[in-house]
């Protein structure tokens, strides 16, 4: 991004190629005072970096999380392309929307709203509801065991 000084960049989902295009477009001179802030492209406005992205530097915008900074944020694999994080799922589940969160496929492999099966079950004894595609696992304190910790 040569040529432009003082200029800060907030690096939406689109990745470089779309940050170049609206820098290209928005040239401010804004410099943000606040040590938390950077200057959002699209407003010229200082703002915080989304959820997912990073401060670039001081007053030099967000980027996006790297793959080895908690996984990119994705849910189940985080790999590099072209130098941008990109979020991947494992098999039976597809990305949703967000570009980060893993929604399961059913059988049918079309429907892909999974339910969290944890809602409403009590693990006893302090143990732990896992929710899985279609199923749940209480995961018992040392000492019991059962499907709800119960023995």
């Amino acid at each position: 991004m040569a040529g432009f000084t003082n200029r800060v960049v907030l690096v939406p989902s689109g990745g470089l190629e779309s940050a170049v295009k609206l820098a290209s477009i928005f040239q401010s001179s804004t410099v943000c005072k606040d040590n938390k802030n950077v200057v959002a492209v699209q407003t010229g406005q200082c703002t915080q970096c989304n959820l997912n992205y990073r401060k670039a530097g001081y007053n030099k915008g967000c980027v996006r999380l790297p793959c080895n900074a908690r996984n990119g944020m994705c849910d189940h694999t985080c790999l590099t392309e072209r130098g941008v994080p990109k979020c991947s799922c494992r098999s039976g589940y597809m990305l949703d929307t967000n570009e980060y969160s893993c929604r399961a496929l059913y059988k049918d492999n079309v429907s892909c709203t999974d339910v969290d099966d944890c809602v409403g079950v009590v693990c006893q004894h302090g143990g732990r509801c896992d929710d899985n595609v279609n199923s749940y696992l209480c995961s018992c304190a040392t000492g019991y065991n059962g499907r709800h910790c119960e023995k």
